[in-house]
């Protein structure tokens, strides 16, 4: 049986199927720009949501700006926390400092040789509780290149015989640090010693003849900072001066760690000068060794007649001024300053040249020996070894213990 199908009307003669096509085909349009519509505000919303994000944090880091507290804090990297922890408060200085652990610490107790009897007093005066005591004291790193200190790190040395040998200098804490991993060196014919404001090496090889030398180590610049980057052909390699006062050293640091005593509120020093200009100096709150020099040249009645100065190691005063009188410095308020800065010596053409105010590495002042009494005149010793061999030695210009001993040694 057959069928027949038409989209026309077999009476009215109208292509329905064409209206309805047509009709769809626009509403089909309405809702493919709906749509269209639908997915643009799906991407608007999307870019909006990102912006309120970005606008968000900005809010948060602006609100933290703003803030006093996000300018005073510091942050702490501190690579090594089992050797020292440390925390930063917004009072911290900004820098890089360096912590080298030597030992951990224990407890100590020292006591002082007791009296004769109960009833032994001690009776009017003044006690002074203070350290030293020792022929030697340790030179810390920190105080040598002017208190720059040294690079710790590794440095080779030859020795004349032709043995080199890598001496690992980077625990290094004091001078004596330093001389001792040189003198254990097991391979080396070297002795290291310290004199005045350097090291010292000595060759003690029987039949070397070549030159001594020190190194650096992998770039390193250790030698550089001990003084002792260079090469000697004989047995004796002096290293450079690398302990020399500057005007940034405090006063603690003086005349073997006995600083100046004198009474606040009073002047220590009276100077009296060629014309017979007299004026004091008060020491209070004087810190370092340039503060002791600014102390002087400005004083109330100097007015740039006497001039201070630090000059090797030591005070140097000059008058300016003329006439019959010398210039003189004295103490004043049972104060004990003079000795103590070592000025307590004559004036020369209307200049007082101090005496040095440190020993150098690892020594002592002669002044302070005998329990502070001091050796004030050195002069000449005989000396006679058993085999009766006998030298006459001039100490008369010696002033720490180092040159006595280098003088007898050589």
């Amino acid at each position: 049986m057959s069928s027949i199908s038409t989209s026309t009307g077999l009476v009215s003669g109208i292509d329905y199927d064409a209206i309805i096509k047509a009709y769809t085909a626009r509403q089909e349009g309405i809702i493919s720009r709906s749509s269209a519509r639908v997915t643009e505000f799906e991407g608007t919303k999307t870019g909006l949501d990102f912006y309120q994000q970005q606008i968000v944090g900005l809010s948060i880091n602006a609100t933290t700006l703003k803030s006093k507290t996000t300018f005073n804090q510091l942050k702490v990297n501190n690579p090594d926390t089992t050797q020292i922890a440390v925390d930063a408060t917004k009072e911290a200085s900004a820098g890089t400092y360096v912590f080298q652990a030597v030992q951990k610490a224990a407890t100590q107790q020292v006591l002082s040789r007791g009296y004769a009897n109960e009833d032994q007093k001690v009776g009017t005066g003044q006690i002074v509780i203070a350290r030293g005591g020792h022929l030697n004291n340790p030179t810390p790193i920190e105080l040598l290149n002017q208190g720059g200190g040294i690079s710790r790190g590794k440095i080779r040395i030859t020795d004349r015989a032709g043995v080199s040998e890598t001496v690992d200098l980077s625990n290094a804490v004091t001078i004596d640090d330093v001389l001792n991993a040189i003198n254990n060196a097991d391979t080396l014919s070297v002795e290291a010693t310290s004199k005045d404001g350097h090291l010292i090496l000595n060759d003690t090889s029987s039949s070397g003849t070549g030159n001594i030398t020190v190194s650096e180590v992998a770039g390193g610049t250790t030698a550089q900072s001990l003084g002792l980057n260079k090469s000697s052909s004989t047995s004796t390699l002096e290293g450079e001066t690398i302990f020399r006062l500057d005007g940034t050293f405090t006063l603690d640091l003086l005349n073997d760690g006995n600083t100046f005593r004198g009474f606040s509120g009073v002047p220590d020093i009276k100077f009296t000068l060629q014309d017979n200009t007299t004026f004091n100096v008060n020491l209070d709150g004087v810190t370092t060794i340039q503060d002791v020099v600014d102390a002087v040249n400005d004083a109330s009645g100097n007015s740039g007649k006497l001039t201070a100065a630090l000059v090797d190691d030591r005070f140097v005063l000059t008058d300016a001024t003329t006439g019959s009188g010398t210039l003189q410095v004295e103490d004043i308020n049972n104060s004990s300053t003079v000795k103590e800065l070592g000025i307590n010596v004559d004036a020369a053409s209307g200049v007082i040249t101090g005496k040095r105010l440190v020993a150098g590495i690892n020594s002592v002042l002669l002044r302070n020996l005998n329990g502070g009494q001091g050796i004030e005149t050195p002069g000449q010793i005989s000396l006679t070894d058993r085999s009766g061999k006998t030298a006459t030695l001039d100490l008369s210009t010696a002033e720490s213990l180092d040159e006595v001993l280098h003088a007898i040694n050589n």
